[in-house]
């Protein structure tokens, strides 16, 4: 089987963290990255979920698409400083 080099751009210190709990299981990255691209054909999809922990983070998002969807139930101004107005009154 033909294989081809494949190249991640990665913060030094998540790798170094990845690299060690991969160890950890007997796995390198390259195998992990190989078995993720495997289950991506298989599932069709991403094999895991990804999420946001942070859940005032999540309230914003929700906001933000409720505002997106529904401009003209939400308040809209020409400059911060008619926001501010708006806000401190």
């Amino acid at each position: 089987m033909a294989t081809t080099m494949v190249r991640v751009r990665m913060d030094t210190g998540l790798k170094e963290q990845v690299d060690a709990a991969l160890a950890s299981m007997g796995l390198n990255m390259s195998t992990a990255v190989n078995a993720m691209a495997r289950q991506i054909l298989h599932q069709g999809k991403l094999p895991f979920e990804l999420y946001v922990g942070n859940s005032d983070l999540l309230e914003a998002m929700r906001e933000a698409e409720e505002i997106r969807k529904h401009p003209e139930s939400h308040p809209s101004y020409a400059s911060a400083h008619e926001m501010m107005e708006d806000i401190l009154s």
